[in-house]
């Protein structure tokens, strides 16, 4: 996982990530993010928001759920 995190992130430049708002209840935490950036090959720069889900177990994050979309 963190192979292909990396190589994700690997083309990405210039991102700026934004907490917009979060709330936990139990072992669950929601995390609304906004985030900007350009893509390496292209040069496009991109606009986004972001739901982030993750829950836990045992002091340790479990799964983590996504849902994205474009600004």
């Amino acid at each position: 996982m963190l192979a292909a995190t990396r190589r994700n992130f690997d083309k990405l430049s210039g991102q700026i990530p934004e907490l917009e708002g979060m709330i936990s209840e139990g072992d669950s935490v929601a995390v609304l993010v906004r985030e900007t950036g350009t893509f390496k090959a292209s040069g496009d720069n991109y606009n986004i928001r972001a739901v982030q889900w993750f829950t836990f177990a045992n002091g340790k994050i479990k799964k983590i759920d996504q849902i994205v979309a474009s600004v």
